[in-house]
């Protein structure tokens, strides 16, 4: 489900570039097309530079009287894709405060365009969530969970993920569906040749600035490349 997710952001219409805070350290090799972090003061540089983002959009939103970002492929929408929970919850000291900033980055940063995705196996409170992410999370994925105990945390009493099977079965919730809904199937992207075929992307960096010098050459290209990695994905 991560892979789909991230996949789906670049490939999106909507000017859109991925922040991936790797806990585990693996995954993220695969990406070449995402702003990747691994290290605790590697995560912790790239969450300042996405917190002074906001703080600057904040700022430009209050000049031009407008309540809601609108990205710009200078500065795009922002998915800050955290995986694994609970391992930055690990990371986290006086010093780094990381998930305190995480957790104010996913309360202000939807009018600001900055969508904040919590991945974790451990989907319980305080171990693999924090409780000021579970506050706000408006929309949760959730495959097989290990029991009912992760189950009701995550998503409520009525629900019975931890009696899923079959791989790629997840429950959405926050759609308007309720626990009676059947289950999703989600894409499998479980194969590493598809993460590495996906478009090449410039990763963000704050206060890079992307000019381009023929706009409808690229803006071509980029719109060819999406629909054939799309093909990819469909026919999979």
């Amino acid at each position: 489900a991560l892979r789909v997710l991230m996949a789906s952001a670049l490939l999106a219409e909507e000017p859109t570039a991925v922040i991936y805070l790797d806990g585990k350290g693996e995954e993220s090799s695969l990406w070449h097309n995402v702003r990747a972090a691994v290290e605790p003061d590697e995560i912790d540089q790239v969450i300042t530079e996405v917190t002074e983002e906001a703080q600057e959009r904040r700022d430009l939103m209050r000049a031009d009287r407008v309540a809601t970002w609108t990205p710009t492929p200078e500065r795009p929408r922002l998915v800050v894709v955290v995986d694994e929970g609970a391992e930055i919850i690990a990371m986290d000291s006086r010093r780094l405060s990381l998930v305190d900033r995480l957790c104010s980055l996913a309360r202000v940063g939807r009018s600001r365009r900055i969508d904040v995705v919590w991945c974790t196996q451990k989907p319980t409170i305080g171990d693999g969530i924090p409780r000021q992410v579970n506050g706000v999370m408006d929309t949760r994925l959730v495959l097989r969970t290990a029991g009912a105990t992760e189950t009701r945390q995550v998503l409520g009493p009525e629900w019975r993920a931890h009696e899923l099977t079959g791989a790629g079965l997840a429950y959405l919730s926050g759609t308007g569906r309720g626990p009676d809904q059947p289950p999703i199937q989600v894409w499998d992207l479980s194969g590493d040749e598809t993460v590495t075929a996906l478009p090449d992307r410039e990763p963000w960096q704050h206060g890079q600035q992307r000019a381009e010098e023929d706009q409808g050459t690229d803006a071509d290209a980029d719109a060819e490349e999406r629909q054939r990695a799309l093909t990819v994905l469909t026919e999979m």
